[in-house]
C-alpha cells in the first residue's frame, strides 16, 4: 500500500501564501465568505456551484 497517492498516481497539491489567501476576500467580493466558512465537514461547498455555473458561461460563449 502506497500512502499519498491515488489508484491513478501521485497527487499534485498547490500551495498558496498567506498573502494569496487572504487576498481572497478582496478579489471575489461576491462570493459569501461567512456561508462559506460554516460549511460543515463532509458538505458540499457553495464553491461548486459558482465553478458550475462559469462551465456553462464558457459553453455557451463557445457555441
Amino acid at each position: 500500500m502506497c500512502f499519498g497517492t491515488s489508484r491513478a498516481g501521485a497527487v499534485v497539491v498547490p500551495l498558496f501564501t498567506t498573502a494569496s489567501v487572504d487576498a481572497l476576500p478582496a478579489a471575489h467580493p461576491e462570493i459569501d465568505w461567512e456561508q462559506l466558512r460554516g460549511v460543515g465537514k463532509g458538505r458540499r461547498s457553495p464553491l461548486a456551484a459558482l465553478v458550475k455555473a462559469k462551465q456553462q458561461e464558457k459553453e455557451t460563449a463557445a457555441v
